[in-house]
C-alpha cells in the first residue's frame, strides 16, 4: 500500500499547514496521483489550460425548457397592495 510520506514536523498553526500545502503542492498532488493509480490501475488526467475547453452544446431539450421555463416566471406576480384598505394586510382591532 502506498503512503504518502509525512510533513517533516507537527504543525502548531493553520497558517504552517496552509503554507506546507502551497510550498509542496505539486508533490502532493503527484503522490495522490500515484495512489490513485495504484488504488484503481486507471491513471488521472489532470488538464489546467482553459483552451481546451469547448462551450456547452445547446440542446433542443435545454431550449424548450429554458423557454417553457423563462414563459412561466413571466406570468407569475407578485401581489402589491395598493393602499391601506386592502383586507389581506388590515389587522384585526
Amino acid at each position: 500500500m502506498f503512503t504518502p510520506s509525512p510533513p517533516p514536523t507537527p504543525f502548531t498553526s493553520n497558517w504552517e499547514y496552509r503554507q506546507y500545502l502551497q510550498k509542496n503542492a505539486l508533490p502532493i498532488m503527484r503522490a495522490d496521483q500515484t495512489h490513485a493509480i495504484h488504488q484503481t490501475g486507471v491513471p488521472a488526467v489532470y488538464s489546467t489550460s482553459n483552451s481546451q475547453c469547448l462551450p456547452p452544446k445547446e440542446s433542443d431539450l435545454e431550449q424548450a425548457y429554458l423557454s417553457n421555463y423563462h414563459f412561466q416566471r413571466s406570468l407569475v406576480s407578485p401581489h402589491i397592495p395598493s393602499s391601506d384598505s386592502d383586507s389581506a394586510y388590515q389587522l384585526s382591532s
